[in-house]
This record gives structure tokens, C-alpha cells and sequence, in this order.
């Protein structure tokens, strides 16, 4: 049987259906932007799985805020944003429908290979490179990006960068052919080991792509 309770004990209650790490009677401070997975497959295939992938999307700190916010306010959920502008932008890129307008300002990569077209300007505007960039394959099954992934040692799999850690997160590009495969994206960032055993571990995963 449900029982009313007072604003104040529903509010110093919410978001204690699940019992607090180590019987901590204060919730945890999640301070990681990333949650990364123990595998490609796993964050593809079992999606419902892991619950959290990045903090800008969701944290279990952040999360048992908005709960507690939702509460007092007697909406069915609250959004929590780092900044103005972050609630700004979310507005913006979801409310919006079709024939409305949105002025916005255009945001430019600058890539370091001189094939592209904006290499010249990265050359001027910029003293150095980031160590985070892409490639794409030719079209793959599923089983050999997973294969690629999983013959890895050193990388960790997530959508971040900027850490001390290396990181690589793939995803298929278009519509698989009558073979059911399709070009994939893989993305890397390239943290703090060094650059050798980094190499070595690549070389000896990439075989898993070939045709």
C-alpha cells in the first residue's frame, strides 16, 4: 500500500530504490565525463546492459539531482545543464519543427591532412595537432569491426577525449549490402602511452578488417 508522505521525507527519499555503493548513506560523486564499455560488442549489442556511456548524456550523480528537482517542482523530470548555454542549445536543437528558423554560429573543424580542403587554414591558424582523429574502412561485416575491437589491448571504448587514456569508439556508415556489410567509422583518441606499443597494438588488430 502507497502510503502520502510529507514533501520533506519524499524529497531526503527520493532516488534510494537502489541501495547506495559500499552501504554509503550519502550518494557517491561520479567526477568522470566518460563510462567506458568492456567492449565494442557490448555497447552495441546489449545496449540496455550499461546504463551509463557519457556524463553530458547521463551521470548517476547528476541523475539522482534532476530526481530530487522533478520532485519538488511536481514535473515528471528535470534537466540538469553545465551552463545557460547548454540548456540554450538542447532547447534549440529539439524544439524546433519543420519551416521554423534558428540563427546559429558555424563551427569549423580543422583537419591536419593536407588532402583536405581546410588544411591551409589549419596550417595558418594553428601551431600543432590534437591526437584525435578517424578512419574509415571499406565495407565490413559487423563480426570483423567486433573482431577489430576486441584484438585490442591498450584502448578503452567510449565517445570521449582529452584524458590520460586511449580511446576508440567504431560505428557502421549507411545500409549494409546483400553480404551485410557496410563501411564503418572508426574514431581514436590517442592518450598518454607511448606511441610504440600503441602502434604495435593497432598493427595487430587491423588484419582483423582486411576483405
Amino acid at each position: 500500500m502507497h502510503e502520502e508522505r510529507h514533501l520533506e521525507t519524499a524529497f531526503q527519499h527520493c532516488g534510494e530504490a537502489e541501495p547506495f555503493p559500499f552501504g554509503a548513506v550519502a550518494p557517491p560523486i561520479y567526477q568522470t565525463s566518460l563510462f567506458a564499455s568492456e567492449s565494442l560488442r557490448q555497447r552495441y549489442d546489449h545496449r540496455g546492459s550499461q546504463r551509463y556511456h557519457y556524463s553530458r548524456v547521463s551521470n548517476p550523480t547528476l541523475e539522482l539531482a534532476e530526481q530530487k528537482l522533478a520532485l519538488l517542482e511536481g514535473t515528471e523530470r528535470a534537466l540538469c545543464f553545465a551552463s545557460g548555454m547548454g540548456a540554450i542549445s538542447s532547447a534549440i536543437l529539439t524544439l524546433p519543427g519543420t519551416g521554423d528558423h534558428v540563427i546559429c554560429v558555424e563551427k569549423v573543424n580543422h583537419p591536419d591532412l593536407p588532402s583536405h580542403p581546410q588544411h591551409p587554414l589549419a596550417q595558418r591558424q594553428m601551431r600543432g595537432y590534437g591526437s584525435l582523429f578517424s578512419f574509415e574502412t571499406h565495407p565490413i561485416s559487423a563480426e570483423q569491426a567486433y573482431a577489430f575491437t576486441d584484438a585490442l589491448s591498450l584502448f578503452r571504448f567510449g565517445p570521449s577525449w582529452g584524458g590520460y587514456e586511449s580511446l576508440l569508439l567504431g560505428w557502421q556508415q549507411g545500409e549494409v549490402d546483400e553480404h551485410g556489410r557496410a563501411p564503418w567509422l572508426f574514431r581514436i583518441y590517442i592518450g598518454l602511452e607511448h606511441p610504440d606499443d600503441l602502434i604495435r597494438d593497432l598493427a595487430r588488430a587491423l588484419p582483423s578488417l582486411k576483405p
